[in-house]
């Protein structure tokens, strides 16, 4: 297994409505992505947990504006750095 202290990370900033959020992501994630050990569906896999996908910011920014959480359950599946997740829990998931 793969330690996060071998990975390059650095701080990005997103504003999501008026919330102002820093996560922390790898950088370079695609020097990561062996394709050969992708194609033979190798167990060891390139840090998708640290990365943002761009579905991500709009959903977050949707739930940020749309979505009551208080008081919900939240489930937040192959999300990355859990942007959903984490505003979803800010608006009291």
């Amino acid at each position: 297994m793969t330690s996060i202290r071998q990975y390059d990370t650095a701080p990005l900033e997103l504003t999501i409505s008026s919330r102002q959020l820093t996560l922390l992501r790898v950088q370079d994630l695609e020097k990561w992505v062996d394709r050969d050990a992708l194609l033979r569906d190798a167990p060891e896999e390139p840090p998708y947990w640290a990365h943002l996908w761009t579905g991500s910011v709009t959903l977050a920014r949707y739930i940020e504006r749309q979505v009551e959480c208080l008081d919900l359950q939240i489930l937040d599946l192959g999300c990355g750095l859990g942007l959903t997740g984490i505003v979803a829990a800010l608006r009291g998931g």
